[in-house]
């Protein structure tokens, strides 16, 4: 059965004395430095950037659209919704190559013929079979559905938790991998949850760890690390993704390079975003994240993702563990024969098999 241990925030020391945390909430695992000397994140401070720009006047756009529509949601709240979800609609539309076609309203249909509930926001693959597109199908092959998304107008608590379960469900449609903790813990799809604003606006609040802890609750519906959401933006608040760390025998001790016995502890975490730029850039942070996770199954979005994310775009913040996966059955044979000393400490030339993916 999963277990709720180890929810200590991973802080241990990483290779020449760089500190762990530090690392991983930038999701760079070193320090890269220019000629003259200076860090990134240096040059990043004393710089202009305009992609930084672009990505303020989208989150601009976002926060206007949400004024807009509530000054008459009250008079019909399907129609609100329906003008909510094309806003983020619109948006991935914008910000993703051309090949990728973003739909709404749709049903996700597994191989074996099963279909989901409605789903608000669907990105289809560059290799979707048009035909289907122009016919107006609205049930989507699972296998060429990139990502798919929950939205709200407002974020409650109650739409987050629905969010989590009905991950489970789109992520249950698509077959199980094998082969490397990168793709064994994550579906080949995305899923997430979008909102334009939230309902914690009392001065006592704290929405931020509102949406967190929501999360949480909901992950008590996933049966399996992979089924859990990949994302969550609220676009007037902040944005948060989800961390595996493939064997916290390693995470929280890297001493530990030699094959153990016993099945890998999983553990998932949200990043708690602090006072940095995904809070002031939530959309920012939305579309960064999203890149790097379509990157796990289309190489080509990958240097794109990295541009983003030396742009200082990625979610950043504490990564304390929100649910804990031990015992068998998390892994194929195979997989949890090479762990843990088979894992390596740099995501970008080893993902497949990084200490945090």
């Amino acid at each position: 059965m999963p277990s709720r241990s180890l929810p200590k925030t991973p802080r241990v020391q990483a290779p020449h004395g760089l500190d762990w945390q530090r690392i991983v909430v930038r999701r760079h695992y070193s320090l890269r430095r220019s000629p003259a000397g200076s860090t990134m994140d240096e040059m990043q401070e004393n710089q202009e950037n305009d992609l930084i720009d672009f990505v303020a006047q989208a989150q601009k756009h976002i926060e206007d659209e949400y004024r807009r529509i509530t000054r008459r949601s009250s008079e019909d709240p399907g129609t609100a919704g329906d003008e909510g979800e094309e806003n983020w609609a619109s948006l991935l539309r914008d910000w993703l190559p051309t090949g990728y076609q973003v739909v709404t309203k749709g049903r996700i249909l597994s191989a074996t013929g099963t279909a989901s509930s409605q789903v608000d926001v669907i990105i289809l693959r560059p290799c979707y079979p048009s035909g289907l597109i122009r016919m107006g199908k609205k049930l989507y092959l699972a296998a060429g559905v990139a990502a798919a998304f929950s939205c709200k107008l407002t974020a409650r608590a109650g739409g987050i938790v629905e969010a989590c379960r009905k991950a489970c469900e789109i992520k249950r449609l698509a077959p199980t991998r094998e082969g490397s903790p990168l793709r064994e813990l994550y579906a080949p799809l995305v899923f997430g949850f979008l909102a334009h604003s939230h309902s914690w606006d009392a001065p006592s609040s704290r929405p931020l760890d509102n949406v967190v802890s929501n999360i949480a609750r909901g992950l008590d519906q996933a049966g399996h690390p992979r089924e859990v959401i990949d994302l969550v933006c609220v676009a007037d608040l902040g944005s948060t993704r989800v961390y595996k760390a493939p064997d916290l025998r390693v995470f929280n001790d890297l001493s530990v390079l030699s094959p153990v016995s016993g099945p890998s502890p999983v553990g998932v975490s949200y990043a708690r975003p602090d006072q940095s730029s995904s809070v002031s850039r939530p959309v920012g942070g939305l579309i960064c994240d999203l890149l790097q996770m379509l990157s796990f199954e289309d190489e080509c979005l990958f240097a794109l993702w990295r541009h983003f994310a030396a742009a200082g775009l990625s979610t950043t913040g504490k990564l304390p563990w929100d649910r804990v996966w031990q015992g068998a059955g998390v892994y194929s044979t195979k997989t949890q024969l090479l762990l843990p000393f088979s894992l390596r400490n740099d995501a970008i030339a080893h993902r497949e098999w990084a200490l945090l993916i």
